[in-house]
């Protein structure tokens, strides 16, 4: 009994904690899948946030400065300073100033970007005034490594004048941290009429020079079409006058009083956007194995991926094999040092990210690998992009393939240490019935039934209830072999002594014969 007792409860417990355990499983499962699954949306809500911050704040900064009472007398003391440039005096020979600026332009500007080579000639202006400023500020023998520090060029210009006034301060915004130049455009002729940086658009027209359809030239556009629609962004682009850098334009128009006179521009470093989703390389709050970066409208990326920037050769041998990038595209990457522009995303990541869809789903990595993701929109006007964040399946599975044997382990465990727990109460529970059991099998042994102090009092009761019961049953066994013993010996007075031994041991089927006897009846 104390066997069946102890398997009852062992097996009542194991179905209860099998019932607990299958639903306990399924919501654990579940419940750890949300949790990574809002954590990946997290993570990508979070970066487009830092993403739109950042751009948020260069347009203000851009903002700030065009409207300011400086922006305006910059512009126009910038733009009269131009057409006042002196072009026709003796120390300005246009065609031995060309030559120098072709010589000077060659070393860094000649070379292969992006795949493609650029001739000198293309970033070149035809116009002398622009001849005569980029040979006094962009190519100085002084200033060549650095065209931005040098404050005013000594020939007495009305524009070298504007430039010693304006330029200190102009340049100080243009070193700040990710920025790259800020430029004043003039907008009556689309002219660049400043730039600290002085490169090779300094002096030219956006509207049909070397940089017309640029991504200078294109934001600038936007803002004089509609310069009441406040500042324009711009997606990253290659920019000539920047070989070999990927830069983003915010434009805001400049307005003098309520006539507008111009755009200010800054440009900033494409490269910038990589460092604010990745906390500088870090990836701070990111799992080890989870990714994060930006896609624009037309699919490739905007910032770098994990792979790329922690193994860039790994990476590239990955997705070359994959057949996600073609030979040439991973030449232009390795010349660059960057994936910005080049690399597709995967086609179902983009139309997702197009469709402003912010579920979390299955998909493969920009290098293949099965992953689980999800994307936020950045929120700027003019601006297509959405951040993706990915987090390795398997990784994401492993947790939860931990909680699951977790959960086996323990079950398996506690209905072990329930099966010992089982016997010992089941013993305990039964040892006074086992006592009673002992006692009524020996009604006659002398003394009480022994039962635990810590015994239900019930069993207490019963034990005792049990003890008086033999009691009596003694008594009356007592009272039955007096009467027996008192009515044999009546019969041994009336009947003959065998006869009546023979009735005292229950024989009453047998007869004897008598031949002769003589029957009495009393009355």
């Amino acid at each position: 009994m104390t066997t069946r007792l102890a398997a009852a409860l062992v097996i009542v417990t194991f179905l209860a904690l099998a019932v607990a355990s299958l639903v306990g499983l399924n919501a654990g499962v579940d419940l750890g899948r949300d949790i990574y699954r809002n954590r990946l949306t997290a993570i990508a809500d979070a970066a487009a946030l830092d993403v739109s911050a950042a751009l948020r704040s260069g347009a203000r900064l851009g903002e700030s400065l065009a409207s300011s009472p400086g922006a305006s007398e910059a512009l126009q003391a910038f733009t009269d300073g131009f057409a006042e440039l002196p072009i026709d005096g003796e120390d300005f020979d246009a065609a031995a100033e060309t030559r120098a600026l072709i010589d000077a332009y060659e070393e860094p500007y000649l070379q292969s970007l992006a795949g493609r080579t650029l001739p000198v000639a293309d970033i070149l202006s035809d116009n002398p005034r622009v001849v005569y400023l980029q040979t006094r500020y962009s190519t100085a023998d002084t200033v060549l490594d650095d065209p931005g520090t040098l404050i005013d060029a000594g020939d007495g210009s009305s524009w070298s004048e504007a430039h010693s006034q304006f330029h200190p301060g102009y340049q100080q915004v243009a070193d700040s941290p990710g920025f790259t130049d800020l430029y004043l455009v003039d907008a009556a002729t689309s002219r660049v009429v400043y730039t600290a940086d002085k490169r090779p658009d300094l002096g030219t027209s956006l509207s049909g020079g070397p940089f017309s359809g640029s991504v200078l030239a294109n934001t600038v556009d936007a803002v004089i079409e509609n310069p009441s629609g406040g500042s324009v962004f711009s997606d990253l682009g290659f920019y000539d006058a920047r070989p070999g850098e990927v830069v983003g334009i915010v434009a805001t128009p400049v307005f003098d009083d309520d006539e507008f006179v111009g755009v200010l521009a800054l440009s900033y470093d494409g490269l910038a956007l990589t460092e604010i989703l990745t906390d500088n390389q870090t990836w701070t709050g990111i799992p080890a194995t989870g990714d994060v970066y930006l896609v624009g409208a037309n699919g490739t990326t905007r910032s770098d991926p994990r792979g790329y920037l922690v193994a860039p050769r790994d990476f590239l041998d990955v997705v070359l094999e994959a057949g996600r990038i073609s030979s040439a595209e991973r030449t232009t990457i390795e010349q660059l040092g960057t994936t910005v522009l080049t690399l597709s995303a995967v086609e179902d990541t983009v139309s997702a990210g197009l469709s402003d869809d912010t579920g979390v789903e299955d998909r493969n990595s920009v290098a293949g690998a099965d992953v689980i993701g999800t994307q936020a929109t950045i929120s700027i006007d003019g601006l297509e992009w959405f951040v993706v964040a990915e987090l390795d399946m398997a990784i994401a599975e492993e947790s939860i393939d931990d909680f699951r044997n977790i959960l086996i382990v323990g079950t398996a465990v506690f209905v072990i240490l329930v099966t010992f727990f089982a016997v010992g109460w089941a013993g305990a529970i039964m040892r006074p019935v086992k006592a009673i059991s002992e006692r009524l099998g020996s009604p006659h042994d002398a003394g009480t039934i022994a039962i635990p102090d810590q015994s239900p009092i019930e069993l207490h009761h019963l034990a005792r209830s049990y003890e008086d019961m033999a009691t009596t049953l003694d008594q009356q066994q007592i009272h039955l072999a007096r009467a027996r013993d008192a009515r044999l010996e009546v019969m041994r007075n009336m009947l003959p002594s065998t006869v009546a031994a023979r009735i005292a041991e229950g024989d009453l089927d047998e007869l004897d014969e008598v031949e002769r006897a003589s029957v009495a009846v009393v009355v």
